[in-house]
This record gives structure tokens, C-alpha cells and sequence, in this order.
């Protein structure tokens, strides 16, 4: 199931604003901008929401240097974002206020603009107190973040760097408040897919009573698939045997790579949400029909739903093999992950001996010049 980073991290149903008792109480000091963008949903609907569309996306005014939020009857999480700029800064402030709070919560913040962005304090819960701990010790960093423009591409190396380093302090900070309420969100969020599965038992008890309890579920189960596509990278390569799948086509069979085994192969990593896969299709079609008695091409379909993948199927009627992989399956499992695809299109060329020949990542012309050039 996909999840913008939005989804993931809010929530809420802010219709509710004509209660009398407010939840949420926040009070602001030095901001120029008298609005806040609230983005909400109901945390049950962590699970079930499959994109933006479950969510409440509200304007709200700050009047008097307050804004008030009504209590809803479910627990609730809320992303508070500002739209505030820094003239020291290229970028638009980036950091927001996540919240997560129950009906009987009542919660408030105090938000004060600063020369870097904002900063804030927070009552009412250990969970928004924890989060706030957290944001404070974080700041420095997403500070040094926000000053680099991420306009220009020479930039990006060093900002990797510094999100590397954001994600190990994360860690730090996790490592020395594993008590607090806070950790679950910093594990589900903010740490990398090493800490992350290094510090999820310790804090399985913790997890197991969280609101965030999906979100960690789903974190850990994309920490593992990442884990196994990295350790994957330092084996796909030129030469060595194509790891051997079976996995569902179609219609309904079960096939193997192994049974092309004597046949040259064209492995297609590919998604009907992928752009310059649906370009490349009247190519591969051209490529299929010149070489379909030398080579067998098989389509593995990622990332997207069964319902989806077969109507693309239908859609752009490809007369070769067609198989489904579901990221519902074990990590180990996952043929995306054991020849480590990190780009779509990803072409993989297999000897009638099952050696990996050549990969390609992208649509180009390259592909098509050694399958001309081998076969």
C-alpha cells in the first residue's frame, strides 16, 4: 500500500471547530504570517487511506496571536505547518509541528519565531512533550539543512551528508530517551533503516500501544526490503547466476526464470505508473519482434496493485511474458529486492546459462544496441 509522506505523518477532521473546549491551544510570538495549514486525518485511518484524498487540508487564522483547535471524537493526528520565510535562507521553512492527541487530550504549544525559523515548547501529554524535546535537540542540524538551496543540483551532495548525519543524531537521541513516548515516532520516522530495525524489539513493548503501531509496522517492513536491496547491490552483477524466482503471470500460472533456462532473457523491471516505461513500450514491441525466436522477454510489474498492473496489461497489449510482484511477501522474497532495482525502468539482459549479461537503468538506446549486438 502507498503512502504520501503527508498521509503518514498526518491526520485530523477539523469540522469540528464549533465545539466549545478546544484540544489544541497554540499561542505565537514574532510570526509575520497570520495562517497555519493543518493537514488532518483520523489515525485508524493510517491503514486504510491510500492517498491525499482521505485527508482534511484546512487554512486556519491566527487571531490574537491564538489558534484553537476543537476536540474530535477520535484520536487524531495533526502536521501544523507555517508558512513563514527566512530572508537568511533560500528555502521556505520546512519544519512543521506533528502531533499526535486523543479526545481527552488537551494540549498547548507555544511557537516563537526566530531569526532561524521557529521554535516551540509544548504541554499536555508526554508524547507532544517528547516530540517537542526531540524537535529542539534536532533543530541545529535542520537548521544547517535549510540553509542550503536546494535549487541547485551541486548542493546535493552535501545535503545528503547532512540528512546522513540528521538521521545518526536521530539515533542518539532515540538511544538516550527509549522510555519516552516520543521514541516511537522517532523510530517510525526519523532514523535510518539500520536503527530502525537495530532498536525495534527493545521498543516492541512501546509499539505495541502506539497510535504510530502501523506506521512503525510499515517502516520496518520498508527498512527490511531496503536492507536486503542493499546487501543485493554487492551481488547483481555482470557475470555472476541470475537469481532464479517464481512468481504469478497474468493468467494465474506460476512461472520460474529457471524455465527459459537455454534461451536468452530480458528481464523488465517496469509500472504502469512509470512514465518512460509506457514510453519505452513501442521499442521493446520493435525489439520482441526481431529477436522473440532467440529471446524471452518477461515484464516483472512493481510497486503498484494487482488490479492496476493488469488493466496495463490489457491496455498496452505486450506479447510477451507478464509477471506480478507483490511487495506483500517477505523482503527475502521480493525479486525487486534480490536484484537490487532502485530505478524503472531497469533492463537485465541473461545468457542462455543464467548470467546476468548487462543491466540497464532508464530507457535508451544502449539496451537496444547490445541485445542487437549479442543476439
Amino acid at each position: 500500500m502507498k503512502y504520501s509522506n503527508i498521509i503518514l505523518f498526518c491526520a485530523l477532521a477539523l469540522g469540528l471547530a464549533s465545539c466549545s473546549k478546544s484540544q489544541i491551544r497554540m499561542s505565537f510570538e514574532g510570526f509575520t504570517n497570520d495562517t497555519v495549514v493543518v493537514f488532518s486525518l483520523p489515525v485508524e485511518m493510517f491503514t486504510t487511506a491510500t492517498d491525499d484524498s482521505a485527508l482534511t487540508i484546512d487554512t486556519l487564522l491566527i487571531r490574537n496571536n491564538r489558534m484553537d483547535i476543537a476536540r474530535p471524537e477520535k484520536t487524531m493526528s495533526y502536521i501544523f505547518s507555517f508558512r513563514e520565510t527566512n530572508e537568511n535562507s533560500p528555502n521556505f521553512s520546512r519544519r512543521s509541528i506533528y502531533v499526535i492527541a486523543t479526545p481527552e487530550d488537551r494540549l498547548t504549544f507555544e511557537v516563537k519565531r526566530t531569526e532561524e525559523q521557529f521554535e516551540y515548547t509544548a504541554k499536555g501529554s508526554d508524547y507532544v512533550e517528547g516530540v517537542a524535546d526531540y524537535d529542539s535537540f534536532m533543530r541545529p542540524i535542520s537548521h544547517k539543512i535549510d540553509q542550503i538551496d536546494r535549487s541547485v543540483e551541486a548542493n546535493w551532495g552535501e545535503i545528503r551528508a547532512l540528512y546522513d548525519a540528521r538521521r545518526a543524531q536521530a539515533a542518539e537521541w532515540l538511544e538516550r530517551n527509549m522510555d519516552n513516548p516520543a521514541a516511537v515516532y522517532v523510530l517510525a520516522y526519523e532514523v535510518s533503516s539500520k536503527a530502525l530495525l537495530d532498536y525495534y524489539d527493545e521498543l516492541l513493548p512501546m509499539i505495541n500501544t502506539s497510535p504510530l503501531k502501523p506506521i512503525v509496522e510499515q517502516s520496518k517492513a520498508s527498512a527490511e526490503l531496503a536492507m536486503v536491496t542493499k546487501q543485493a547491490q554487492e551481488l547483481i552483477k555482470e557475470g555472476v547466476e541470475a537469481p532464479i524466482f517464481t512468481l504469478p503471470d497474468n493468467l494465474g500460472n506460476s512461472v520460474s526464470l529457471g524455465s527459459f533456462r537455454g534461451k536468452w532473457v530480458v528481464l523488465d523491471f517496469w509500472g504502469t505508473w512509470c512514465g518512460y516505461c509506457i514510453k519505452g513500450i513501442p521499442a521493446m514491441k520493435a525489439a520482441y519482434e526481431k529477436h522473440k525466436s532467440k529471446c524471452e522477454f518477461i515484464s516483472i510489474d512493481c510497486n503498484e496493485s494487482r488490479e492496476k498492473w493488469l488493466a496495463g496489461v490489457e491496455k498496452y497489449q505486450m506479447p510477451w511474458v507478464h509477471l506480478y510482484n507483490s511487495d506483500d511477501v517477505a523482503p527475502r522474497e521480493n525479486v525487486r529486492a534480490i536484484y537490487a532495482i532502485q530505478g524503472y525502468p531497469t533492463k537485465i539482459i541473461i545468457t542462455p546459462e543464467g548470467l546476468i549479461h548487462k543491466i540497464f537503468v532508464g530507457e535508451n538506446d544502449d539496451f537496444y544496441n547490445e541485445l542487437d549486438r549479442v543476439l
